[in-house]
């Protein structure tokens, strides 16, 4: 006899969850859709923190996923961008390599699901209740359905988790993390000793662009085409906004160097430049994020220590601007109840300086339950 489970949220780790799960012939998959349309942005803020509805905040993501990771991550990845031919020359699968794809995906086409297909009974509604009785759990929807199952997958941001009540069943404490990604400064050409920071590899699908990884921090370097005297926290802080808004902040200002660094980072085509952007992206407690945050010179050089890309970390100038990610995790040392798989809450340090959705994805995938 068939088991019944029920899948809340509509985002990229949940499809993840679901490709898998759709192999199997153990379940009648229930699949919960938030019914709200609701954009949330960090207090006094343009940037977004989170889209509470359906697919999440999966449509604001920016696509950009690491090569490397844990084993079989690299199969999932080019099966995921669907990339057929890599060179093996290239190494990717051990290489810090980020890959930027030309074209942004949907849900749908990523994963091959069609949710609208009778293998799955849809739930136009976002769960609010989940009590435990007996072997089972009892769900109550806000149209005031409920439904029996007899598992749960929790796919949603690790902040609306709290928006969902639990009766009689014990959710693990967490802390929730965030990635910040800091404009340090600008080195000169000549500084830079790792060339594969600044020379993206092209393929039909994207492009490939090397980072360097220390403890949990990621450094990165894109070409600048303007005056690094004139540098604000505005020119940078694209960051966690929509495709509209930059588009439209782009073609406003009338800057042909905003027009020509937008080109370059979409497409790959970094023209050679007398200075370089130095990017630096961390993890931060999500309590600890201030939106007026600004690093002094010294935060900047500390930051800095550890790394080898350039050439002893002397930069010609320092800047210190901050921005944040928006797909947030909880890390706790407890695990949730048995029968129930919170998709963002992990074992503790284990986000660390790179980008983390597709890693999320890929264990999502490779996550079940016993049948």
């Amino acid at each position: 006899m068939k088991k019944n489970i029920l899948i809340i949220g509509t985002g990229f780790v949940s499809y993840s969850f679901l490709k898998n799960l759709k192999k199997s012939n153990f379940y009648n998959i229930f699949l919960s859709i938030d019914d709200r349309k609701k954009l949330i942005k960090f207090k006094n803020s343009s940037q977004i923190n989170r889209f509470l509805g359906n697919f999440g905040t999966s449509n604001y993501w920016h696509s950009v996923s690491p090569t490397n990771g844990p084993k079989g991550y690299f199969n999932f990845f080019k099966n995921f961008y669907n990339i057929n031919n890599v060179n093996s020359n290239m190494n990717l699968e051990n290489s810090e390599m980020l890959f930027v794809p030309r074209k942004n995906f949907s849900l749908e086409r990523a994963f091959n699901i069609n949710v609208n297909s009778l293998n799955y009974k849809i739930i136009n509604s976002r769960a609010n209740q989940i009590s435990k009785k007996k072997n089972k759990f009892e769900i109550l929807f806000n149209d005031s359905s409920k439904i029996e199952v007899d598992n749960i997958f929790i796919g949603t941001n690790i902040l609306d988790l709290q928006s969902i009540i639990f009766k009689n069943l014990n959710i693990p404490d967490y802390v929730v993390y965030d990635h910040i990604q800091t404009h340090l400064g600008f080195v000169k050409r000549d500084q830079i000793l790792n060339n594969k920071l600044i020379k993206p590899i092209l393929s039909r699908e994207g492009y490939y662009i090397g980072y360097e990884s220390f403890n949990d921090k990621i450094l990165m370097l894109r070409p600048f085409h303007s005056n690094i005297k004139t540098f604000g926290l505005k020119k940078f802080q694209n960051f966690g906004k929509s495709k509209i808004e930059i588009i439209k902040e782009i073609i406003l200002s009338l800057s042909f160097s905003k027009l020509i660094h937008a080109f370059s980072t979409r497409y790959g085509l970094f023209f050679r430049s007398k200075y370089y952007s130095v990017f630096l992206q961390e993890r931060i407690k999500l309590k600890d994020i201030s939106i007026e945050r600004k690093l002094s010179n010294e935060d900047i050089m500390k930051k800095l220590s550890g790394f080898k890309s350039l050439r002893s970390n002397q930069l010609t100038s320092l800047t210190g601007y901050s921005v944040f990610g928006n797909h947030q995790i909880g890390e706790s040392k407890m695990s949730p109840p048995k029968g129930v798989i919170i998709a963002n809450i992990k074992s503790k340090g284990w986000l660390k300086g790179v980008h983390h959705t597709l890693l999320n994805c890929f264990d999502a995938y490779n996550n079940n339950f016993e049948t």
